[in-house]
């Protein structure tokens, strides 16, 4: 009794969190009135608001218990999804996916990194930035989100170019490595999509609309699509918080209690 009441209370503490979080993304995403310092002060509180949160109740998370309704049946995964995001058949799948965005952002990175405006002096990206908020003929700059312009506009005026530049350049090269080993492929995709989302919201389309779809669907299949790679040793070996890591055995050895079915014939 004493524990569903800690868990109804622990629940209500987290609506009311969200209710914050929100209001906080809010005056710094959805409110003209903030610019400059006090959007990355919003922004940054609303973000510790919502890991604190999930950190707070992923303690009270029980698996198999927090399901959202015991008495119903339940949804499985169609078929062709999970083969797409589980089956080591779909791995060549991926392979190719990621291939081509290992190339893509690799080459990406290299060309900054033999740039000096790009990496010594960051002068490209200055000139990147200022075309961002500096509105066209029609009156509209390209960045067209007031609060991207606002934080723009202070790195600008920072000159967070400087060492931002070689923030990008690295970016860009350990998300290129990360998928063409297939070393930490999730989180890899997902330094690329953070990255396209970033450059999309300076108004820079070209190839970014393309590349986000891509990385999405590897962050989505991240068990298959490492498979072909270093994360197959990796993944087991690391783990998860709170979850027991694998033997080599283990890794290798398929496991007796799930023999592989055979073809139908």
């Amino acid at each position: 009794m004493a524990t569903n009441t800690i868990r109804n209370v622990v629940q209500v503490g987290a609506v009311v969190a969200g209710v914050l979080g929100a209001w906080l993304f809010n005056q710094a995403l959805g409110s003209n009135k903030v610019t400059g310092r006090s959007f990355l002060l919003y922004f940054l509180a609303g973000l510790v608001v919502f890991v604190i949160t999930a950190v707070w109740l992923n303690r009270y998370y029980t698996p198999g218990e927090d399901a959202i309704s015991r008495d119903e049946v339940p949804a499985h995964e169609p078929h062709l999804a999970r083969f797409l995001s589980r089956s080591t058949l779909a791995a060549p799948l991926w392979l190719g996916i990621r291939l081509f965005l290992a190339y893509d952002w690799a080459n990406a990175g290299y060309h900054k990194l033999t740039d000096p405006k790009w990496f010594v002096t960051g002068e490209s990206l200055m000139g990147s930035w200022t075309r961002s908020v500096t509105p066209a003929a029609s009156g509209a700059a390209p960045a067209s989100y007031e609060f991207y312009r606002n934080f723009l506009q202070m790195m600008l005026d920072n000159q967070a170019y400087i060492w931002f530049s070689k923030v990008i350049i690295f970016g860009e090269l350990a998300v290129g490595l990360g998928l063409l080993f297939g070393a930490l492929t999730g989180f890899a995709a997902a330094g690329g999509l953070l990255m396209n989302t970033a450059f999309m919201f300076a108004g820079s389309l070209s190839s970014n609309p393309l590349l986000l779809l891509l990385e999405i669907l590897i962050v989505w299949a991240w068990r298959s699509a490492g498979w072909l790679g270093l994360d197959r040793v990796l993944l087991p070996y690391l783990g998860v918080p709170g979850a027991p890591r694998a033997t080599a055995e283990s890794v290798f050895t398929p496991s007796a209690a799930s023999p592989r079915p055979r073809p139908a014939t």
